[in-house]
């Protein structure tokens, strides 16, 4: 049988074909309707509205559908409203507007029956018989905007109102009516679209979620319901803080008031109370507001107590606020609670001083609770307390003084102190302290300026280093302030002294004379000047850093002969530097590297010397000499040649100078001097002459070449004996002597200088007294420029090495034959190579503790050294000549 589970299954989800007519004639089943037809007049805002229909059938049961030719819709649906009686069977026909616009819609549904065989499914029923019912909605806007509300009010809080949209689209009368007595309307009755309002009270209802409507009705019967969502919530009440520390004194009689705050809504009536004897308040009110309350420390005894004022609120509920109250003994007060002090132009005793008031919290009206106090310390120097002890009662004056001699330490600004004093009790000694901040605004004008040189001991030199040049400010109260960066500096003669435009105080001395230097501070209308003389320069000085520190420190000497850096102290190299030499103008300089450049490649350095006598390297800044290693170097006369001794063995290799400075190698093979097993540490170029000279360290001989007119050189015959490892060779200024120094690297006696006289045809004779200091082992050796005296480093011969044994500085007259007599002899540690100063009133020398050190000459050759000390890290060759403005031209013997 088709039951009516079938019927519930199938509703609406099939639509079924049928054959036959509208009652399917002939057949042994049949199905008629109370109605054929149905039509429902409804509002957009009605929601579902239905119709009974009552099916009268003979089969197995009914099932609803579509017709073939019929769409489905969503609107209208056929629901089963009871069980099956008989051959009758209850729909309902329900329709729903919701979302659909104002019009008029039709469908139709079709009700069948037919038999299925026993055990078999609906898609085998036979005998179908069918009939339609045709179904009509006539939707009319009739609907409200919103549709619903969700309101939120507080407990007690007063009506919340609001308002909706009927919408309707045709002027029909409608009522409106809520059956909630928490929602009420302020019309119930209209035409057509209108504003509706509406008011929600909490009056009667408990906290939590109430659902309430309003139905409106139009004269067709059509419905809206606006629906309201209300959520009731407690009251809220807080108290801000949630507790306060109030503080009196045991005796007082006064009392003392605090208060806190209440936050909560206007509405809500709320009191304050408290059950403690010493805590009383009287506040009430509604809405936010202050509590007041008042404590009194009347017969209490010094300790902590603690009460509570309670806030009654809507309900019986409460908030409360902790009062914390301190009852102490007597304790020391301090007026003011802080000092200040301005001072100007006015240093008298009236602004240098203020007064403290010691009392105590009583008034100092009670001597018998009068408190001891001491000045415990002050923070500042400038600042002095007085009296420094006294007791509150009655109340004491301190003379808080700054002392005049203190200002003149101080500059101008703000300068904060404290002063701390101590309560000294009975009951609690030392414990309780109170600081007093100080300020003291210092603001006292300029009364002088001053210029100073920031020397370090250093005379102004022509073209030598920067000068450094400090103003400073004194104030009234006697301080003096550094305002060299403030200043306006310049100088009259510009020529003489040239200041930096970059950095304040610092000038440039360009030439020798006397000039000024002046300092216009013109925040105080004030300005200083120095005078300041630029001397000459005597000397430009050269420290060939040793083999692992390559570089070259540049050095120029004024008239006091110190050496001072140039501008630009070090010049950078690389490899081992090992010797320095000059074309006889000044104007170019090589250096020896004894460090390849790779693949087995020496190098020598050149550089061109500007005219402060700095060194200024050449583009390229080396020229390679092949695998020969290089010892020492020398240009000869004419400045056109340049001649490189090379070691093991000793041979001379020739670089043509260009007019530009720059080194072109010889193309030639380099010349050979001596053995395989010869080595030289030096070459000398006669100073006027086409002779060299070359030490043989290993043969202990010295040879000399002729330097033929294509420049290439032939070795002479002559090979005079030197003393033990000779090392470097020295010409006399006018040609006719040279000196050798021997370094006695061996276990015998030698001397420290071989000299001889330089034959016509350039070969060296050894002198009628061929050896100078016996018994010393020589390093450096330098001539004055007169060839009058000389000056040795040496050491004695008494260990392995040429740094062991006594070093010192041997100083010689050089006679009429041209043979050094010996004078007088030094000792300095760990001495290294010597110089004279061209003016030949100074003479310098490098020692192993990375200094140079300076002595004056005197008249007899005798040496004092100056406390002046030049540091410079391991020098290994020290060369000084005249400065470049005042080079000339060497002469022909």
């Amino acid at each position: 049988m088709l039951g009516w589970r079938a019927v519930l299954c199938s509703l609406m989800l099939l639509v079924l074909s049928a054959c036959g007519g509208g009652g399917g004639g002939g057949s042994k089943t049949s199905i008629s309707l109370s109605t054929k037809s149905m039509s429902f007049d409804v509002g957009t805002g009605q929601g579902e509205t239905s119709k009974p229909v009552l099916v009268q059938f003979e089969g197995s049961g009914v099932v609803v559908g579509y017709a073939p030719n019929v769409a489905p819709v969503s609107w209208a649906t056929a629901v089963q409203t009871g069980m099956p009686s008989g051959d009758r069977m209850s729909f309902e026909i329900r329709v729903d507007p919701s979302g659909m616009a104002p019009g008029t819609y039709r469908t139709s549904l079709r009700f069948l029956t037919g038999i299925v065989p026993s055990g078999g499914y609906l898609e085998d029923a036979r005998d179908i018989s069918y009939t339609d019912l045709s179904i009509t909605m006539v939707v009319v806007r009739f609907d409200t905007s919103p549709v619903a509300v969700t309101v939120n009010m507080v407990q007690g809080a007063p009506p919340s109102s609001g308002s909706f949209s009927l919408n309707t689209s045709n002027n029909a009368q409608w009522t409106a009516a809520s059956g909630y007595s928490w929602l009420s309307l302020d019309k119930t009755s209209g035409t057509g679209s209108q504003l509706i309002g509406y008011s929600v009270s909490t009056a009667g209802l408990a906290e939590g979620f109430h659902y309430g409507s309003i139905t409106l009705t139009d004269s067709e019967g059509r419905r809206a319901i606006f629906g309201v969502n209300l959520f009731i919530s407690a009251p809220q009440l807080s108290v801000t803080p949630y507790s306060t520390t109030v503080r009196s004194v045991a005796g007082s009689t006064a009392s003392v008031s605090g208060s806190f705050s209440v936050d909560t809504s206007s509405f809500v009536e709320w009191t304050a109370s408290s059950g403690e004897s010493w805590l009383s308040t009287s506040s009430s009110g509604s809405g936010a507001g202050t509590v007041g309350y008042s404590v009194s420390a009347a017969g209490l005894s010094p300790g902590g107590y603690y009460g509570t004022v309670l806030v009654t609120y809507t309900g019986g509920r409460q908030q409360g606020h902790t009062v914390y109250f301190e009852v102490t003994r007597p304790q020391l007060t301090l007026t003011p609670e802080s000092l200040q002090f301005d001072i100007g132009s006015d240093l008298s005793a009236a602004a240098r001083t203020r007064k403290l008031i010691v009392s105590d919290d009583l008034g100092g009206t009670m001597p018998s609770s009068a408190i001891s106090w001491r000045v415990g310390y002050i923070n500042a120097f400038w600042l002095t307390a007085s009296p420094g002890s006294g007791t509150t009662a009655p109340p004491k004056e301190i003379s808080v003084v700054i002392p005049a001699e203190s200002l003149a330490s101080m500059p101008n600004g703000t300068h904060q102190a404290s002063i701390v004093l101590y309560q000294d009790t009975d009951y609690y000694p030392y414990s309780n302290s109170w600081t007093i901040p100080v300020t003291l605004n210092l603001n006292s004008p300029v009364t002088a300026l001053t210029v100073r040189r920031d020397d370090g001991g250093q005379a102004p030199i022509a073209g030598g280093p920067m000068l450094r040049f400090n103003s400073f400010a004194t104030y009234a109260h006697g301080y003096e302030e550094t305002v060299t960066s403030e200043v306006t500096w310049s100088s009259p003669d510009p020529a003489v002294l040239e200041f930096s435009s970059d950095d304040a105080g610092l000038a440039r001395p360009l030439a020798p004379g006397n000039t000024s230097v002046r300092a216009v501070l013109a925040r105080a209308s004030k300005q200083a000047a120095l005078e300041v003389r630029v001397g000459a320069a005597t000397a430009v000085a050269y420290a060939v850093r040793d083999y692992d520190f390559p570089g070259i420190y540049q050095f120029i000497a004024g008239e006091d002969g110190r050496l001072q850096p140039m501008s630009t102290p070090l010049v950078q190299t690389a490899f081992r530097p090992s010797d320095l030499t000059f074309t006889p103008d000044g104007k170019f300089a090589y250096l020896v590297h004894q460090d390849s450049v790779g693949s087995g490649q020496y190098a020598i350095s050149q550089f061109k010397v500007d005219s402060g006598g700095s060194l200024v390297p050449l583009e390229p800044n080396y020229v390679t000499i092949g695998s020969y290693y290089p010892q020492g170097a020398a240009v000869e006369p004419q400045g056109r040649q340049l001649y490189v001794a090379t070691g093991y063995p000793t041979r001379v290799v020739r670089l043509a100078i260009g007019t530009d400075g720059k080194l072109t190698l010889d193309a030639k093979p380099p010349t050979d001097v001596g053995n395989s097993s010869s080595s030289a540490y030096s070459i000398l170029a006669h100073p006027t002459e086409p002779y060299l000279y070359v030490p043989d360290f290993n043969a202990n001989l010295v040879r000399s070449l002729e330097i033929n007119a294509d420049a290439s050189l032939t070795v002479q015959p002559s090979t005079p004996a030197t003393g033990e490892n000779p090392q470097y060779a020295v010409a006399h200024p006018s040609g006719q002597y040279v000196y050798v120094t021997n370094a006695g690297y061996g276990y015998s006696s030698t001397a420290a200088v071989s000299q001889y006289i330089v034959s016509a045809d350039g070969q060296l004779v050894p002198m009628a007294t061929p050896m100078a200091l016996e018994g010393k082992r020589g390093r450096g050796l330098s001539l004055a420029p007169s060839g009058k005296s000389a000056f040795l480093s040496f050491v004695a011969p008494n260990g392995y090495s040429s740094y062991d044994g006594e070093p010192g500085i041997a100083t010689f007259a050089i006679d009429e034959t041209g043979s050094l007599v010996h004078q007088y002899s030094y000792a300095v540690a760990a001495l290294g190579d010597v110089a004279v100063n061209p003016n030949e009133a100074w003479l310098y020398a490098a020692t192993g503790f990375n200094t140079i050190l300076q002595y004056k000459i005197g008249a007899d050759g005798t040496l004092v050294r100056d406390s002046y000390e030049v540091g410079v890290p391991t020098p290994r060759k020290l060369i000084v000549r005249q400065p470049p403005s005042t080079m000339t031209a060497p002469k022909k013997r």
